[in-house]
């Protein structure tokens, strides 16, 4: 445990702070001292003996005083990858201007990873840029009739990375957000990336429209636009209102982003019909989806799922696709005040596979799971996993057994989270 002396150095200076801070900060300001521990080991069954693989520790403080004009925030850490050693893992000073319905700017360390949504997969994905690379600063400004706005350069490694974002108030029947996000890379290096992003939104009282038009600057074919009508109910059954949500995603050969919400020279229009229920703890979608340049993305969907009263739970879900890819999946389980048993199939491609889960909670803050699995047909490959979990105020500890394909291994982990 040669980490041990550093991480209660690392508490006792979060307490002694958070003590000092709250007896000399001028009225209207606040402060705050978070510590977070997490500890790990793996290690694997070697013939007749348990040899470790790796151990890690790590431990961070997060500060924060904040009052009506300014945020302040430091994180620093200390981690075991392979040495214990402090580092400054956040760092983040917004200002705003007194007097101002919102104008302000800040300098920040490790964050302002960006991200853009799409109406259900996003165009820029979370981790596209690591966040311990990035630091630069920004300028917001907003209030005025309810619009804001935020502009922000950052650095990451030898690239540049900017990012606006502008997003207008409800004005009672639509609203919008604008985002763009820019990488430039040195000249001698790969091309960067440009993405506009305009998300519109509206209620029309029995339908709610959106669209999303996304591209880059210039470049023909790199482009892409989706949208849909939702809140749309025109009947009613037994079980709870249907919500029918028709849509279309469409775009260029050439676009692209970090994320998954589109394939290039896509052309498919979809139509979602939404099982809503009032009555029951029960839900159903039934979807088809039609691509005029791919059978892969064109075919059908259908999910479904309820849990009784009584305990009894069952989910269901099917595709196909045109091209001839099918895939079923099935789950049947009951639960109980304290047990859990579920028996679930899935079957893929080439691969039909049986996963069985018990859980059991003997009390509150202690659960046992066992999971078995294996393929039905061809290899096995069967998986088997024991997860012992225990919760004591603010700590918490987890003990894993697998065995997968004849490899035995052992992980053990510690965290806590104290404020």
């Amino acid at each position: 445990m040669r980490g041990m002396p550093t991480v209660l150095l690392a508490a006792v200076v979060s307490w002694l702070v958070q003590s000092a801070t709250a007896s000399v900060l001028p009225e209207g300001w606040d402060a705050g001292t978070e510590f977070l521990l997490r500890a790990e080991g793996e290690g694997h069954w070697s013939v007749d003996r348990l040899v470790f693989d790796s151990t890690e520790i790590d431990a961070s403080i997060r500060f924060t005083v904040n009052s009506e004009y300014a945020n302040l925030l430091a994180v620093p850490a200390f981690s075991s990858d392979p040495d214990l050693h402090p580092a400054l893992r956040r760092a983040r000073a917004l200002l705003r201007w007194p007097g101002t319905p919102w104008i302000g700017a800040g300098v920040y360390l490790g964050e302002g990873q960006p991200f853009i949504q799409g109406l259900y997969q996003p165009l820029i994905e979370h981790g596209w840029i690591s966040p311990d690379s990035i630091n630069g600063f920004s300028f917001s400004s907003g209030g005025f009739l309810g619009f804001n706005g935020e502009f922000s350069m950052a650095r990451s490694g030898t690239d540049t990375l900017s990012m606006t974002r502008i997003r207008s108030p409800w004005l009672g029947f639509a609203g919008l957000s604008y985002t763009r996000t820019a990488l430039h890379v040195p000249e001698d290096s790969i091309e960067g990336m440009v993405l506009n992003s305009l998300m519109i939104w509206g209620d029309l009282r029995y339908v709610e429209p959106w669209i999303v038009i996304s591209g880059s600057e210039g470049e023909p074919g790199n482009w892409a636009v989706e949208g849909e009508f939702r809140e749309f109910s025109p009947f009613s059954t037994d079980w709870g209102k249907v919500e029918l949500v028709p849509g279309f995603r469409v775009s260029g050969a050439e676009f692209q982003s970090p994320g998954p919400a589109f394939t290039r020279d896509q052309r498919t229009l979809y139509l979602s019909a939404i099982l809503k229920s009032d009555r029951y703890f029960a839900g159903a979608d039934l979807s088809a989806f039609y691509d005029f340049r791919s059978d892969s993305l064109s075919g059908a969907a259908l999910r479904g799922g309820m849990i009784s009263s009584s305990g009894i739970s069952c989910n269901t879900e099917f595709m196909v696709t045109l091209e001839g890819e099918l895939m079923i999946a099935g789950r049947l389980g009951t639960t109980s005040d304290a047990s859990s048993v579920s028996l679930g199939i899935r079957h893929e491609g080439d691969s039909t596979r049986v996963t069985g889960i018990a859980a059991h909670s003997p009390r509150g803050d202690v659960t046992g799971e066992l999971t078995v699995s294996g393929n039905t047909h061809g290899r096995v490959n069967p998986l088997c996993s024991l997860d012992l979990s225990t919760m004591l105020g603010p700590a918490s500890g987890h003990l894993a057994l697998i065995w997968d394909d004849g490899r035995v291994s052992l992980s053990a982990e510690l965290r806590g989270y104290f404020k």
